[in-house]
């Protein structure tokens, strides 16, 4: 009777165990950036495909990255660093930090150049434009203006529709739908944190 049992729960636990199946990964849309700068596909799939390549390019400096800060890490927390040791891991890592800006640098210069005169006027426009984020945050905490998307309350996930919301109760960031776990400004007595 057991084995019958078993040889009826194992192959239902290995199908749970695999999980449900993954769905292959969607490519990221920009509709709002074609639309504004007047993008076409074919540029779209270029932009692309410079982001992959210049990712492809950093992979083995990000990995040098990776493992000097292993190395650091490791040396911070030994009995006695070498300061000399520390010095070179850190000079080392600022040189690979310089290399990903060089890098980063390069190729934006070239996802520049698949645009035309037109479309680089309109790209300097969001420039602009993203350098007053921090000012409409502000606005928008301070509830001078609407947060975008449309949202209301504090900030711009929905955060506090009302006292519960304040307290990690309800939606946005302050709890998650459903009251899940989040960034929480108080404590209310009977309220669990």
């Amino acid at each position: 009777m057991r084995m019958h049992r078993l040889l009826w729960v194992l192959p239902a636990a290995l199908l749970l165990a695999q999980g449900p199946p993954s769905d292959p990964p969607m490519a990221p849309k920009h509709d709002e950036l074609k639309q504004a700068i007047g993008l076409t596909d074919d540029q779209v799939q270029k932009l692309m495909d410079l982001r992959h390549q210049e990712r492809d390019a950093l992979r083995s400096v990000h990995q040098q990255m990776r493992d000097k800060g292993k190395t650091l890490h490791a040396a911070l927390d030994s009995s006695s660093p070498d300061p000399a040791a520390l010095g070179t891991l850190l000079l080392e890592m600022k040189s690979l930090r310089g290399q990903v800006r060089e890098t980063n640098d390069n190729y934006r210069q070239q996802a520049l150049g698949l645009l035309n005169a037109e479309q680089k006027a309109k790209l300097k426009q969001l420039e602009d434009a993203a350098k007053l984020a921090p000012a409409i945050h502000q606005g928008v905490g301070l509830n001078l203006l609407a947060p975008p998307g449309g949202s209301r309350g504090f900030g711009w996930g929905g955060f506090g529709h009302g006292p519960d919301e304040m307290f990690g109760e309800g939606p946005g960031p302050g709890g998650g739908p459903g009251g899940g776990p989040g960034m929480r400004m108080g404590r209310r007595p009977g309220r669990r944190l």
